[in-house]
């Protein structure tokens, strides 16, 4: 006669603080190589592209590219550096405008993933929850565990009724296959 079993395993999950901490870097990568290519084209390729209100010797250092990428890609925008010339302007709204974009869509990612994960674990805990009734729960499945399903199912205990829980995941594989 086969034996069916279902079993629950929740793998642990990655710490909300370590999913910000990834998608934090990535977007301080993203950043770092947008505000180093500003200032690399700014320097080598297009000298005096950007303007700079406050600077009038017109030298666009690397920590200009810095404020700059991060006052756009913030929105702020002070207006204090522009891009006055056609090259400087088409990297603007070629990169930096989609960067933008990216950055928002990483940060409005991570709330939509806390919410929703929020909400299916309430939702399977609330379909789990409808789903046990008159169940027996062991506890672990070592020896004893074993030894305990073995006795149950002698006695002739539905199998349905029979809920296996333990933190190893090879021990429920066992119980599920045996």
């Amino acid at each position: 006669m086969a034996l069916k079993w279902h079993y629950l395993y929740l793998k642990e999950k990655r710490s909300p603080f370590g999913m910000v901490a990834i998608r934090l870097a990535l977007v301080m990568t993203f950043i770092l190589i947008l505000t180093f290519t500003l200032w690399f084209l700014e320097n080598y390729f297009d000298p005096g592209g950007m303007l700079d209100h406050n600077d009038p010797t017109g030298v666009f250092s690397f920590i200009d590219a810095i404020y700059f990428t991060m006052v756009t890609i913030t929105t702020v925008g002070y207006g204090d550096i522009v891009p006055v010339s056609p090259l400087a302007r088409m990297f603007d709204a070629l990169f930096i405008t989609p960067g933008r974009m990216f950055v928002w869509l990483i940060f409005i990612g991570t709330a939509y993933q806390f919410v929703y994960q929020q909400y299916r674990e309430e939702w399977e805990l609330k379909k789990l929850h409808k789903k046990l009734n008159n169940h027996i729960i062991i506890c672990g499945y070592g020896m004893t565990g074993q030894a305990v399903v073995d006795e149950l199912l002698n006695k002739k205990y539905d199998i349905e009724q029979l809920v296996v829980i333990d933190n190893n995941e090879e021990f429920i594989r066992y119980a599920a296959d045996n």
